[in-house]
């Protein structure tokens, strides 16, 4: 069976697993996915890493593929928004939504998972 790979922003890993089970059922194509933080996915792709699309929340990702000549087109198609909950914990109630952000003991994800 023919397959595409495609990286992917952990934040569309979902959608594309229910995409790519359509996609293969309508053409008889594989969808190989790695799913993770676009950064560390652009960075593989910039070590070599070959696939045939690159999906990232963060367009800046995109732009420095084109400008090293890493991809051949680029194309926006969708937007995310970024919500921020917490748990209703001491630790959090006196923390801006800033510093909430920026703390990495708690926010962010260090691996690609491929599904």
């Amino acid at each position: 069976m023919e397959s595409i790979t495609v990286f992917s922003a952990g934040s569309f890993c979902y959608a594309l697993q229910e995409l790519s089970d359509i996609f293969r059922q309508i053409h008889h194509i594989e969808i190989k996915a790695f799913c993770g933080p676009a950064g560390i996915l652009r960075q593989q792709i910039e070590q070599g890493n070959r696939g045939d699309i690159f999906i990232s929340a963060n367009p800046g990702n995109v732009l420095q593929l084109a400008d090293s000549k890493k991809i051949y087109q680029k194309l926006t198609i969708a937007f995310n928004q970024l919500a921020l909950t917490t748990l209703n914990l001491e630790h959090f109630r006196h923390k801006s939504i800033f510093e909430l952000l920026f703390d990495r003991s708690f926010l962010g994800v260090k691996n690609v998972s491929k599904y």
